[in-house]
């Protein structure tokens, strides 16, 4: 397994893909308007749930948004 993983979401309607780095436990999430924003500290679990989750951007809100440092990339 590489140390970063790629997902892209081709349903969501304002996420267009997230990085995950398992070494740094940082999360790049791309929104479709062309922002990026790296949260810090996210645990490997979060990934799994993301990947079955119904709703991306209704995971976002209530499990990453306001609960994770971050910093915006672009």
């Amino acid at each position: 397994m590489s140390d970063i993983e790629h997902i892209e979401f081709v349903s969501s309607s304002t996420i267009s893909s997230m990085e995950y780095d398992h070494l740094m436990s940082n999360l790049d999430v791309h929104f479709k308007n062309g922002g990026v924003y790296r949260f810090c500290g996210v645990p490997d679990n979060i990934l799994d749930e993301i990947k079955n989750t119904e709703s991306v951007g209704r995971y976002f809100h209530s499990n990453i948004k306001n609960k994770f440092d971050f910093i915006r990339k672009i």
